[in-house]
């Protein structure tokens, strides 16, 4: 199964955490958080994930884009494949 992620409208880790939960499908009791995001993304078989990036804004800034990038690719290894903003 291949998924598209669009983080380019994302302005805080909350908003990564709500676009991942309903663009996967996670179960109710996902926790909102990198923990729990490793976790079930740790455990979901065949999942292809395309991530297209932001080019500025609260996640860059923050530096919470190269942490959450970390524990995706920690998670998925090479079935992550990470895009620049123009990257369709």
């Amino acid at each position: 199964m291949q998924k598209t992620i669009d983080l380019r409208d994302c302005a805080d880790m909350a908003a990564v955490h709500r676009l991942f939960a309903e663009t996967l499908d996670f179960p109710y009791w996902y926790g909102h958080n990198l923990d729990a995001l490793f976790d079930l993304l740790s455990c979901a078989g065949e999942l292809q994930l395309q991530l297209i990036l932001p080019a500025a804004g609260g996640l860059v800034e923050s530096g919470a884009l190269t942490t959450l990038l970390l524990v995706i690719t920690d998670a998925l290894g090479e079935r992550v494949q990470v895009c620049e903003p123009n990257c369709e």
